[in-house]
């Protein structure tokens, strides 16, 4: 067998087609739209092992900026961990993960992933541990209401694209107990990908939500605005009678509603870290939409 590592050959149509080719077939996604709109970027680097220039294996790495407890942590995120079926339980993603360990485990404070349950005995070979997350959520005792005007975010428009991305960049609603900055490459690869169809803009208040309604309750992924709004007046614009409670999958910084926490058992992931040093001793949800 012929193999050969790769990396970083996001400028290579032959060796992008074919990680694109992988990313379809095991996850059923694509990154050539992200990537002609110009966020794919140095911050998300492909190791990829090919055979015969056909790339058989991925572990991707993103560059994230994180803030806990006003503390700024340089992290990597592990990704796109994929190997194709008929290549699979011959070592190729453990030597991709080993390598990519290698050359930044002494770079940064933190290094993450979210990897499949079925697979979380994988990760621990490399010194990951898995830690919990918390849902965040807030019953519905709110007046419905619909006195402020929003519309749908079109996501190939490029203006409301941007208007989305700037408003994340300038954020005055993120939490200062944990929050993810500088990473609006991976938050556009989410509205373009996978929440095209949900994300809502509030003129008056200059804000993007983006949520989606599950039965009984709404699931609200994260929430931008450069104004200090008061969180209850979008909330009470978005219920009805029919919904118990609101969940927020991000750590919220909403000191006007009541806000109580679970632990977060919905998902279909663990969250591993690896650190050199860094604790999370408190309740938080890494934002869904920094995930990739």
């Amino acid at each position: 067998m012929n193999c050969e590592l790769i990396y970083d050959y996001k400028e290579n149509y032959e060796y992008r087609r074919s990680f694109n080719n992988l990313a379809n077939k095991v996850f059923g996604i694509d990154f050539e739209k992200w990537y002609q709109a110009g966020f794919w970027d140095d911050r998300y680097v492909c190791y990829s092992i090919f055979e015969n220039e056909n790339i058989i294996s991925n572990v991707s790495i993103t560059k994230q900026s994180i803030n806990s407890n006003n503390k700024n942590i340089n992290s990597i995120q592990i990704g796109t961990v994929m190997t194709s079926p008929e290549y699979r339980n011959k070592g190729f993603a453990s030597k991709l993960i080993k390598n990519v360990l290698d050359e930044y485990s002494g770079k940064s404070d933190l290094i993450f992933l979210f990897g499949n349950k079925d697979v979380k005995t994988f990760y621990n070979k490399f010194g990951f541990r898995i830690i919990n997350e918390y849902k965040f959520y807030t019953k519905n005792n709110f007046k419905s209401r619909n006195n402020i005007e929003s519309r749908k975010i079109n996501i190939d428009n490029k203006d409301d694209l941007d208007l989305a991305l700037r408003l994340s960049k300038n954020n005055k609603l993120l939490s200062e107990k944990f929050k993810v900055y500088n990473s609006n490459n991976i938050l556009a690869w989410h509205l373009m990908n996978l929440f095209s169809e949900d994300i809502y803009y509030f003129k008056d208040f200059n804000l993007v939500l983006i949520c989606k309604k599950n039965e009984d309750e709404i699931d609200i992924y994260n929430v931008f605005s450069d104004i200090n709004t008061d969180i209850r007046i979008i909330l009470e614009n978005i219920v009805s009678d029919d919904i118990n409670r609101i969940n927020f999958l991000f750590t919220p910084n909403f000191g006007e509603v009541d806000i109580e926490s679970e632990l977060y058992t919905d998902g279909d992931y663990d969250f591993h870290i690896k650190t050199n040093g860094t604790n999370f001793d408190y309740r938080f949800m890494f934002p869904y939409n920094f995930h990739i």
